[in-house]
């Protein structure tokens, strides 16, 4: 700033002021006239704003500026919206560009962050319920409605529907549905409305970020992106990786969602700027498919059913690997890698180490610092949030170099009449349109309640189910058991010798009210190893017929907190009478 005399009061709280001056001695001027705290703003001829905002002495209280690394200064809170903000307990100032630009925040932004904290305005914030108990009770953790659904059934009458598929989705805690019906009373606007209930739905939802951050031990310069599934994350994921080069490295257990858009991306990518009339789409969307699979490298199980470290080292050798994605728990024998070990090896060799922990954050301890995670996927609906949230989280001097993956409203400050967009380096350049609020807050009381009840006494008492009922499925010689001992977790895979699998589940919910899932549960290579198909090419000539009954099937139960050992024994009761009258 240069030195004028000249200023204009942009903005005066209650005990602060802010001044729009291009004169660095305006400080003590208004220390004089009994202003101790002050922020002192000019806007540049390129549209972005000097700030600099300091308090009389260090000692003037309510006006935290800083340092940056102290939680709850305004410098602290800002580096969070914009990276470069620094300074002392007494000063600070915005990032200073090579290019000689400034902060790219405008003056009602910087009046936000600071009468947020002078004025404690999450005092208005909602305040959700979780369950204290120290005993896992379904009957405490779900409601009558959800756990007492009747279903008339053949063999006994009408009874409570049991629910053994929750490896697919969860149904919502209760303090989750209590939760989200407390946060829509003041749902407003997101990011956008200058009313209360804008206010406060903004700042429950922002929020969410942290407490999201915390459950999975995210680093604290990560970025949370929500998304609407582990597939939206994944997405996000492989459209950020598909501007770098180099290749991708997925293992052949991995879900579609965590294969198929990184074949996607990869392939429209390597097409280049290609365009075509709309007669060649097709051909072209064959291409892309070709292209992606070049691009996108699959490794395998070993003989034991686990990966093979040394082949993994092997192709990270061999071969410039970008992004190595991995499964944190297979959706359909549970088998969970050493997800440390395998961390260690990516980053070896230098790539990003992508984790889908759909199947495993729910029933399991995650620590993204420990375990050398980069990216991290999952959905809220297999936490028993089940609201239309998702997120990726990953590491901000990565995301704050793209594009966002999806651009609209909400996300961009401003837009010039010639059309150029001006973005921040922050996560709400990520966040397009206005966001899955409700999604989001169903997430973070989801993990809240499950920290509360501590994730190892979760596990227990789910693999505690699992395993009774896996002893009880080895007595019958009838059940094929496809999971492995040493890899039980809370889902069991399995067949029942000389019947359809789906024939099997369909039995299973109109006789017995259980809801099970049957097919190939989008790991098709998993299915045909598990039941040893070699030749597929009947299976191939019928789907292309429109006649899907060939697809190979497995039955899967998979047991969450919703479930009891009455729901095992009546899974047990079922199979035993099913294989006994094959219809």
């Amino acid at each position: 700033m240069q030195t004028q005399q000249t200023h204009e009061v942009v903005y005066q709280g209650e005990n602060w002021i802010m001044v729009q001056t291009q004169d660095d001695n305006l400080f003590d001027v208004l220390y004089k006239e009994g202003y101790e705290r002050v922020v002192l703003m000019n806007q540049l001829p390129d549209g972005t704003f000097e700030y600099i905002i300091g308090k009389k002495t260090e000692k003037t209280e309510d006006f935290p500026v800083g340092p940056e690394t102290e939680k709850g200064s305004f410098l602290f809170e800002l580096n969070k919206m914009e990276p470069g903000w620094a300074g002392s307990v007494q000063y600070g100032g915005a990032p200073m560009n090579t290019d000689g630009s400034r902060s790219l925040l405008t003056p009602q932004m910087i009046i936000d962050i600071i009468n947020k904290i002078v004025n404690k305005r999450d005092e208005q914030t909602i305040s959700f319920k979780i369950n204290t108990t120290t005993e896992i009770n379904p009957e405490e953790l779900f409601s009558k409605d959800v756990l007492h659904y009747q279903v008339e059934t053949k063999q006994l009458g009408k009874v409570d529907y049991v629910n053994l598929d929750n490896a697919a989705t969860t149904p919502p805690l209760i303090t989750v549905q209590q939760g989200v019906d407390e946060y829509l009373k003041t749902y407003g606007s997101v990011h956008r409305g200058a009313g209360t209930k804008s206010k406060i739905s903004t700042d429950v939802y922002e929020q969410t970020r942290q407490t999201i951050k915390e459950f999975v031990g995210a680093p604290e310069n990560f970025y949370v992106l929500f998304s609407g599934n582990t597939t939206g994350a994944m997405n996000t994921a492989a459209y950020f990786f598909s501007f770098l080069d180099g290749k991708v490295a997925v293992s052949e257990i991995e879900h579609s969602s965590s294969w198929l858009p990184w074949v996607k991306t990869e392939g429209e990518k390597s097409l280049g700027a290609n365009r075509v009339d709309f007669a060649h789409v097709p051909e072209t969307q064959e291409k892309i498919q070709e292209a992606g699979r070049e691009m996108v490298l699959r490794y395998p199980l070993n003989s034991e059913g686990e990966f093979d470290l040394a082949g993994i080292e092997e192709m990270l050798k061999t071969n410039k690997i970008k992004a190595f994605v991995l499964t944190a728990s297979s959706n359909l024998t549970g088998y969970r890698p050493d997800i440390r070990k395998i961390g260690e090896l990516v980053h070896k060799y230098g790539a990003y180490y992508i984790v889908d922990a759909c199947q495993f954050l729910q029933h399991h301890k995650i620590d993204m610092m420990e375990m050398g995670i980069d990216f991290l996927a999952a959905s809220g609906h297999k936490f028993y949030a089940p609201y239309g949230g998702g997120f990726l989280i990953g590491p901000k001097n990565f995301l704050d170099e793209f594009l966002p993956y999806q651009i609209g409203g909400g996300n961009l400050p401003y837009i010039t009449k010639e059309g150029v967009f001006l973005r921040y380096k922050n996560q709400l350049a990520h966040d397009p349109g206005t966001p899955n609020a409700v999604g989001a807050v169903s997430m973070a009381i989801a993990f809240n309640q499950l920290k509360a009840m501590g994730i190892e006494k979760i596990e227990a008492y789910e693999t505690g189910l699992a395993r009774r009922a896996y002893e009880a499925m080895k007595k019958n010689k009838k059940v094929r058991l496809l999971v492995r001992d040493n890899h039980l977790s809370t889902v069991i895979p399995f067949v029942i010798i000389d019947q359809d699998s789906r024939a099997v589940a369909e039995r299973l919910n109109k006789e017995f009210g259980i809801g099970v899932r049957a097919g190939s549960f989008c790991v098709y290579d998993v299915v045909r190893n598990l039941l040893e198909i070699k030749d597929e090419s009947k299976i191939i000539e019928a789907v292309n017929h429109g006649d899907t009954s060939l697809i190979p099937g497995i039955i899967r139960a998979s047991f969450a907190l919703c479930n009891t050992n009455a729901d095992v024994d009546r899974l047990i009761q079922a199979i035993n009478f099913i294989t006994k009258t094959n219809l």
